[in-house]
């Protein structure tokens, strides 16, 4: 089990990790394992932005997603960026 992780949080995070032995033929079954990280990101994304539309952008009820030809830039918090397509169906 992980605790202390928070999926919206981009600071440094204390997670706990723990784990209880079950395998009956482990040297260690029975025990439990309890360790502690610091997580931290290095470079966390600051936001992404369309750059290009995709081919098709109107759609009816029921329609698959078409992202075809898009593209999105993602800005990091050192301000590096990065061009990515969406050509995904």
């Amino acid at each position: 089990m992980v605790s202390g992780y928070n999926k919206t949080k981009v600071t440094d995070q204390a997670l706990t990790i723990t784990y209880q032995d079950e395998d009956p033929i482990s040297a260690t079954n029975g025990q439990k394992f309890i360790a502690n990280l610091k997580v931290s990101l290095d470079n966390p994304t600051q936001s992404i932005a369309i750059k290009t539309q995709p081919t098709k952008t109107e759609y009816g009820y029921g329609d698959t997603i078409d992202l075809s030809n898009g593209k999105i830039t993602i800005t990091k918090a050192n301000g590096d960026t990065e061009e990515k397509r969406t050509n995904r169906q």
